[in-house]
């Protein structure tokens, strides 16, 4: 048992936040003073209406076997964490979306040659693809280990909290289901913490930095900017 609090979380993901080495606590002391600066996020409506999720499909097939967790990523790019988590977690199915065709060809490969049968590599965008596929109360966990800052305000509504869409992943969670996200802008993991606390109701269990040229790397973003010697800030919530 982790501090992540339940048994099916994979152990690779904590060995990347429980040394005391690489965390430190950076959580704003003034969340409630900054809760002030919250604004209000569109209600979320599908693109082409309410859609009704198919279920006798190749994918629903495969979804709707004895999995012990069900896991979506999306923005995957060529694959490298889902690739890694289906390897050490077999018993979970994995999910993993990226939308531009350069990186999902790189992913879609290196998926064949691994045979993974709990990956699902799909090439579309999240928020067409999820709601026509994915239903209420069904994720136990949500990978967001990509880059999303959009640091001008007149595109924070393109911020995974500030999108209307976060509402539907909040949605398809299971109770207790997590969202975990990583960035290299400590704004953003700020940010990102207070709207799901202050906003969407979800509880933070993990607040955690990492840097150093020599760490293990989750995603090829990360293998990037730790390079360089830039921090890499994770955010773990969870739905009530």
């Amino acid at each position: 048992m982790s501090f992540f609090g339940t048994p099916h979380i994979s152990d690779y993901l904590l060995d990347f936040c429980r040394s005391e080495s690489v965390i430190s606590r950076w959580m704003s002391p003034n969340m409630q003073k900054d809760s002030a600066s919250i604004k209000p996020v569109r209600h979320y409506s599908p693109a082409n209406g309410a859609s009704k999720v198919s279920v006798d499909s190749p994918f629903q097939n495969w979804w709707h076997k004895s999995w012990d967790s069900f896991n979506i990523e999306i923005g995957c790019g060529a694959g490298l964490h889902p690739i890694r988590y289906a390897q050490l977690n077999p018993s979970h199915a994995h999910l993993a979306l990226e939308r531009t065709k350069i990186k999902y060809r790189a992913f879609e490969q290196r998926v064949t040659a691994h045979n993974l049968p709990n990956l699902w590599p799909v090439n579309a965008d999240a928020c067409d693809w999820l709601p026509k596929h994915i239903e209420e109360n069904s994720i136990d966990q949500c990978f967001l280990l990509l880059p999303n800052p959009y640091p001008k305000e007149r595109q924070a509504n393109k911020r995974w909290h500030r999108a209307p869409f976060f509402a539907f992943i909040i949605d398809i969670l299971k109770p207790r289901g997590r969202i975990h996200l990583a960035t290299n802008e400590l704004w953003y993991a700020k940010e990102f913490a207070l709207y799901c606390s202050k906003f969407w109701n979800l509880q933070i269990l993990q607040s955690s930095v990492r840097k150093g040229v020599n760490l293990p790397s989750r995603t090829h973003f990360e293998k990037k900017y730790l390079k360089v010697g830039q921090s890499i800030y994770d955010v773990i919530v969870q739905k009530q």
